[in-house]
């Protein structure tokens, strides 16, 4: 069974990328602290800046051992 890495952007542009575990989590404090936060607030979560939008998509081809996965 072949499996499939979709980049979520245009080729040539920058993606921020965040571990999903991560991000639920933040997202579950935040809920937790939703009384006490402005409307509207605004929050980042720091996560992995991939200026050219396809290092990723290499590394994870690179670590599961498939050069062509999602090709």
């Amino acid at each position: 069974m072949r499996s499939a890495v979709t980049y979520p952007g245009r080729p040539g542009v920058g993606h921020q990328w965040a571990y999903l575990p991560d991000v639920a989590e933040t997202m579950a404090r935040l809920l937790e602290r939703s009384e006490g936060l402005e409307p509207f607030a605004v929050f980042h979560i720091e996560g992995h800046w991939d200026a050219s939008g396809a290092r990723t998509i290499e590394a994870i081809r690179a670590a599961v051992g498939d050069p062509c996965l999602g090709r």
